[in-house]
């Protein structure tokens, strides 16, 4: 009996363990629950979570990112990363998106991070918009209307959180940036192209940014302003290695035949 009991804390042990390493690499910090795409530009544009692989147009190259690598932009206005996931309302009611960026300039005076637009008033992340203010670099993101922004400045050459999280239509949008929060009422959007760039937009050729962006992500609901801070201060959930998982199943499987015998 004292063998079989020795067995199994040693069980719990390891287990315990491994659940932690997993964890560690992010599922403790924030709930994964509508986590649909990441794209963390280690070396490719592979999507990590939802199999959506992304393009790189106009010779996009990687320098260091906040977390492992990260898309460099050099404020071309060829240079785009592009997806095709619809953002666009008709797809979903509610989505959150967003990335860490470090922008070195903005070579013209609207610098698009995240956006689909075709002309309408369609979902996006800008970083500094002329219809908010001439002298200062606000963030902000289409919600169907101009609004002051009340976001901080964009300061350069520094890594900065930014995220959208849109409820619906005719409902509240959250600009997030930097730990600050803005919340919008009366949202309506568009419907806009069937992907979506990074880097600028596709339809305009003045609207690039000159930077790094990593870990874009996009959530299939509207997150909260708490959840928001909570991936800002400890990152994305990104999923552990499979390897883990099946040596926890395989040790959990042990003790289990240990207790039968």
């Amino acid at each position: 009996m004292r063998k079989a009991t020795s067995d199994s804390n040693l069980l719990r042990r390891v287990c315990g363990t491994l659940i932690t390493v997993s964890l560690g690499l992010g599922f403790s910090s924030v709930a994964s629950a509508g986590l649909i795409h990441l794209w963390e530009a280690n070396g490719d544009a592979t999507d990590s979570v939802g199999g959506v692989d992304g393009t790189l147009d106009g010779g996009i190259t990687y320098a260091a990112g906040i977390d492992g690598q990260a898309f460099s932009f050099s404020g071309s206005a060829n240079q785009l990363f592009r997806a095709s996931v619809d953002i666009s309302p008709s797809n979903f009611a509610a989505i959150t998106f967003g990335a860490w960026v470090n922008i070195a300039s903005v070579p013209n005076n609207r610098g698009w991070v995240i956006g689909h637009d075709n002309g309408g008033y369609d979902r996006s992340i800008s970083l500094h918009d002329d219809r908010f203010s001439v002298s200062d670099i606000k963030p902000a993101a289409g919600v169907g209307r101009t609004y002051t922004s009340t976001l901080p400045d964009l300061t350069f050459n520094e890594w900065k959180f930014v995220a959208a999280s849109y409820q619906g239509n005719t409902q509240t949008t959250t600009v997030y940036f930097d730990g600050v929060a803005q919340e919008i009422l009366n949202t309506v959007n568009s419907n806009g192209r069937d992907f979506f760039t990074v880097g600028g937009l596709s339809s305009y050729g003045n609207h690039q940014i000159n930077g790094l962006v990593d870990n874009i992500f996009i959530y299939d609901r509207a997150l909260s302003i708490a959840e928001l801070r909570n991936i800002e201060a400890n990152g994305l959930p990104v999923p552990a290695p499979a390897t883990l998982a099946l040596m926890g199943l395989g040790l959990a499987g042990l003790g289990w035949k240990r207790r039968k015998s």
